[in-house]
């Protein structure tokens, strides 16, 4: 049995609001992935053609960016590096 404690209350907060225009991605899909204080993702809709980007963020919220928006075939390069890219961009051109 484990006794009863003080429990401290989770807050959440919206770090970006996707707004799928050409500058900016929509519906984010399959996580985030970090690397040191940066988290990484992908989206499945917005960016220059509406079928996806890849972005960027600080760890605490700031410094938002598009690296990445997809216009046609990925390149195998670009997303063998990491299963990350590889699952999302496979859904995005079979979707």
């Amino acid at each position: 049995m484990i006794p009863a404690g003080h429990v401290t209350a989770q807050t959440f907060r919206v770090f970006h609001h996707f707004a799928g225009s050409p500058g900016d991605g929509a519906n984010p899909h399959a996580g985030l992935n970090s690397s040191g204080n940066i988290l990484y993702g992908t989206t499945e809709g917005g960016g220059s053609l509406g079928i996806g980007t890849v972005f960027a963020l600080d760890a605490d919220g700031t410094g938002f960016t598009t690296m990445h928006s997809f216009i046609g075939s990925i390149p195998t390069r670009f997303i063998s590096t990491t299963r990350f890219f590889r699952s999302t961009a496979s859904r995005m051109k079979s979707g």
